[in-house]
């Protein structure tokens, strides 16, 4: 794949094992535990995703949504923040594959498509058109 591949950094709520499970799969995935920055409030956690060119999984909703609008706003940059619901491992797992995982014809793009694009149970899902 040519091109910058995403980046994670996965916030302390998500599960720990998907740092291993999309490591192995060859992803690049950081776990803020693993960092030393537990309990790290949400401004520096966005500024240290930024800082490292990755994009922020979290489930915290209601203050992301807030704060990516303030750095809109200010014109600061990041490199993403998937806001996600919270899902049992294994669909965790499939969902954030699928998100890092480009359609064949955008291979190359470093983009996500939409630019945030949260992460629903797969039955939740409602058809449209």
């Amino acid at each position: 794949m040519s091109g910058r591949p995403i980046k994670l950094l996965l916030d302390e709520h998500i599960w720990e094992g998907l740092t291993e499970a999309l490591t192995q799969r060859s992803y690049d995935v950081v776990h803020i535990i693993h960092t030393g920055q537990r309990s790290i409030d949400d401004e520096p956690l966005l500024e240290l995703a930024a800082a490292q060119g990755r994009a922020l999984l979290t489930y915290n909703v209601r203050h992301f949504v807030r704060l990516v609008r303030l750095w809109y706003e200010t014109g600061r940059e990041h490199a993403g923040v998937i806001l996600s619901v919270q899902l049992p491992p294994a669909q965790m797992l499939k969902q954030a594959e699928r998100l890092l995982t480009p359609p064949p014809h955008s291979i190359g793009s470093p983009r996500l498509r939409p630019s945030h694009l949260p992460l629903r149970p797969t039955s939740a899902r409602r058809s449209t058109g």
